[in-house]
C-alpha cells in the first residue's frame, strides 16, 4: 500500500453527516458543539479506517465500493437530517419499526404533506453535485502520516474510553464503551436499526405462529355465526378526529359495508363509524353498541 488517497468522495460523506448532526435531537439536549464534536471526530475516524482498508483493493474495486459508499452515505444522512429538521426525530429502532408496521398508502399520503420541505432538500441535493462536479482535490497520505493519523485516531478513542472508564467507576459500576458511541458512527448506526426492527418483526410473527389454535377451532359450525361488531377506527377513515392532519385513502370494502350498514347480507354483521369510548376493548362497550344498534352513534341531523 503506497498511501491512502482522500479525494472529495471522503470529504463529503463526512461532511454530510456533521451537516445532519446539528439537526439531531440529541444534539439539543446538552451542548450542540460538543455532540457535534463527536460526530465529526468518529465519521472521521469511521470513513478513514475505511478508506485505509479499500487502499488494499485492486483498483477498480476501490472505486466501485467508494462510489458505493459515497451513495449509502448521502442517503443515510440525507435521511437522518430530515427527521430531524422535520419532525425532530432520530433515526433509530422505534421510527423504523413504526414504518414497517404503516399501511404504505398511509405512509406515502403522510409523506405527501411533507412537501414544504421539498426545496430545502432539493437545495442540498444540488449542492452535493456541485461540490462533486467542481471537486478537483484530493490528498495523498503517505505511508508515515498514514501511521500518525491512525496512531491519534486511537489516542482520541482511548481518551473517550478512559474518561468513560473513570465517570462510570465514580457512579460505582466500571464501563468502558463510551455511551452511544456505535448511535454516533456513520452507517452503523442505520444498520443496527434496519436490523433491530426487522428482528423485532420477525419475532412478533414467529410469536403469533407458534400460538396454539383454539380448542375446536377446526369445527366451526357454519350456520352458527356469533355477532360481528366492526368499529372504524382511525386508521380507516379520513382525518380521523383531526388527529393526523391529512387524508388517509379508504378501503372500498369497508365503505362498502359503512354504506350498507352491515345489514342484507350481513346480518350478523354491526358497523359503527362513529364511536366515541374509552376502552373499548370491554366486555360492557361491546354489549351497549348491540343493545343499542348504531343509532346512537350517529351524528344528529343538521
Amino acid at each position: 500500500m503506497s498511501g491512502v488517497v482522500l479525494d472529495k468522495r471522503f470529504f463529503l460523506c463526512w461532511g454530510v453527516f456533521v451537516l445532519a448532526a446539528f439537526f439531531s435531537p440529541d444534539a439539543h439536549m446538552g451542548y450542540v458543539a460538543k455532540f457535534v464534536l463527536k460526530v465529526s471526530f468518529y465519521s472521521a475516524a469511521f470513513f478513514y479506517g475505511v478508506y485505509v482498508l479499500l487502499a488494499l483493493l485492486p483498483p477498480r474495486v476501490e472505486e466501485w465500493v467508494k462510489n458505493l459508499l459515497l451513495a449509502l452515505s448521502l442517503a443515510c444522512a440525507f435521511v437522518r437530517f430530515f427527521v430531524g429538521y422535520a419532525f425532530n426525530m432520530d433515526v433509530n429502532q422505534i421510527l423504523l419499526q413504526t414504518l414497517y408496521n404503516t399501511n404504505t398508502a398511509e405512509a406515502l399520503a403522510f409523506l405527501k404533506t411533507q412537501t414544504s420541505h421539498l426545496a430545502l432538500i432539493l437545495a442540498l441535493v444540488l449542492g452535493c453535485v456541485l461540490f462533486l462536479w467542481a471537486g478537483r482535490f484530493k490528498w495523498v497520505v503517505s505511508r508515515r502520516l498514514n501511521l500518525i493519523l491512525l496512531g491519534l485516531v486511537g489516542l482520541g478513542v482511548g481518551v473517550h474510553v478512559g474518561r468513560t472508564a473513570y465517570l462510570s467507576a465514580q457512579m460505582g459500576s466500571l464501563r468502558l464503551a463510551p455511551p452511544e458511541v456505535l448511535d454516533t458512527l456513520p452507517l452503523i448506526k442505520e444498520a443496527r436499526a434496519i436490523y433491530g426492527s426487522l428482528q423485532a418483526g420477525a419475532g412478533v410473527a414467529q410469536n403469533a405462529l407458534g400460538r396454539p389454535y383454539h380448542k375446536d377451532y377446526l369445527s366451526v359450525d357454519q350456520n352458527n355465526v356469533p355477532n360481528v361488531v366492526l368499529i372504524v377506527g382511525e386508521s380507516a377513515s379520513r382525518d380521523f378526529m383531526g388527529v393526523y392532519g391529512y387524508v388517509v385513502p379508504n378501503t372500498p370494502n369497508l365503505n362498502a359495508l359503512v354504506m350498507g350498514g352491515g345489514g342484507g347480507d350481513f346480518p350478523n354483521l354491526f358497523v359503527f363509524e362513529i364511536g366515541f369510548f374509552p376502552f373499548g376493548n370491554r366486555e360492557e362497550i361491546f354489549e351497549v353498541f348491540l343493545i343499542y344498534g348504531d343509532k346512537e352513534t350517529h351524528p344528529p341531523p343538521g
